[in-house]
Formats: structure tokens, sequence, C-alpha cells
């Protein structure tokens, strides 16, 4: 038997077997949601607006814009999000922006935007105190999360 504050590896792997899911799975889909909101950025930064991105996709303008600071979408939104970017070239994320995605998951929607930037500004400052650069790429995801 386990301590109480570790999972029994035959309880996770029962857990997988019943819900068809991996624990990879949920790092994978952090890195599919960021590809979606870079892709949204990269057509936002090229002069679109995210009305006109949102009336493309079928939805809500503001629903896009939580989804691109951050919050994330569920069921037909998603669907329509993943559709509308699926046919666009795949951008590079940084690994760094996914972790604090991962990192971020359990907050509300109305805090989001707030815990992804507090999680960033932690990991950005642990750096800095140790005097330990990172590269340019890195501190610019981390700069705007």
């Amino acid at each position: 038997m386990c301590p109480p504050d570790e999972i029994d590896p035959q309880e996770l792997q029962a857990r997988e077997e019943m819900t068809g899911e991996w624990p990879g799975q949920f790092l994978l889909d952090e890195l599919h949601l960021a590809e979606m909101r870079a892709i949204i950025r990269a057509h936002l930064d090229g002069g679109s607006t995210l009305a006109a991105v949102a009336r493309e996709m079928g939805i809500n303008p503001h629903t896009l814009g939580d989804f691109v600071r951050g919050v994330v979408l569920h069921g037909e939104n998603r669907d329509k999000v993943a559709n509308w970017c699926e046919a666009k070239p795949r951008p590079r994320v940084s690994a760094e922006l996914v972790a604090v995605g991962v990192l971020a998951a359990w907050s509300s929607k109305l805090h989001m935007r707030q815990v992804r930037a507090d999680i960033a500004k932690a990991v950005l400052l642990a750096y800095s105190t140790r005097r330990i650069r990172l590269p340019r790429d890195v501190l610019d995801a981390l700069s705007a999360p």
C-alpha cells in the first residue's frame, strides 16, 4: 500500500484504462492549445481584428479573446477554433509557455490570465535571482504568457 500522498501505480493504470487517457495527454493538449493561440495571435499581429477572426470561426469575440489570454475552451467552441486553425501553418511554441499553461490549468476562468502571469514572473525571478541568463526566446515567451 502506498502512503496517502502517493498514487498507487496499479490505481493509476486502472484510471488510465477506464478513462482512456494517459498522463502525457494533458501535456499534449496544452501544447495543441498553445499552438492554436499562436496561430490566432499571428493573424491578429498581421492586421486581422479579434472580431473578424471570431466571425470566421463562428464564435463570440469575447470567448475568443478569453482563449487567446489563456482560458481553456471546451466542446463546440474548441472544435470551431481547432477546425479554423487546422489548415494554418503550425508555429513553433515555447516549451516554457506550454509549462505555464499546464501549471495554470487549475485556475478559474476569472483568474487564468493573472495566474499565468504570476507563474511566469516567478520563473523569471527564480532565474534572475540566481543570475542565470535565459535565451531571448524563453524571456519573450515568459514575458507575455
